[in-house]
């Protein structure tokens, strides 16, 4: 069935321009063509400006992502990080399998 987007969501207040996102993830089992993807927009809505690569099934083996961002200056300090489907249509026909995250974090500097 279908599932809501983002199924994982944080608003936050960031002071800085530049961040990294890192983290590590496991899956299994994983049934979606594109993968997962980490997400970032304004808080105030439109459409991502920044998204990790797609995460695919790693068949129970742990392993680690980093994004490098820019906070646009048209969001001001507010955003939302959410963990969607990287491609939208396919939450549409559904998701299934296991994902684990471990160690998230987000540091300012390049």
């Amino acid at each position: 069935s279908a599932i809501a987007l983002p199924m994982v969501r944080q608003n936050m207040i960031l002071l800085g321009e530049n961040y990294v996102f890192r983290g590590k993830y496991l899956t299994n089992k994983l049934q979606i063509n594109d993968g997962l993807s980490w997400k970032f927009s304004c808080a105030s809505g439109g459409e991502p400006w920044a998204q990790t690569e797609a995460l695919q099934d790693t068949q129970k083996q742990w392993k680690t992502f980093e994004l490098k961002l820019k906070v646009p200056a048209s969001c001001g300090t507010a955003v939302l990080v959410g963990l969607e489907t990287k491609n939208r249509g396919e939450a549409r026909v559904g998701v299934s399998g296991l994902a684990q995250f471990d160690g998230l974090s987000l540091t300012a500097g390049n």
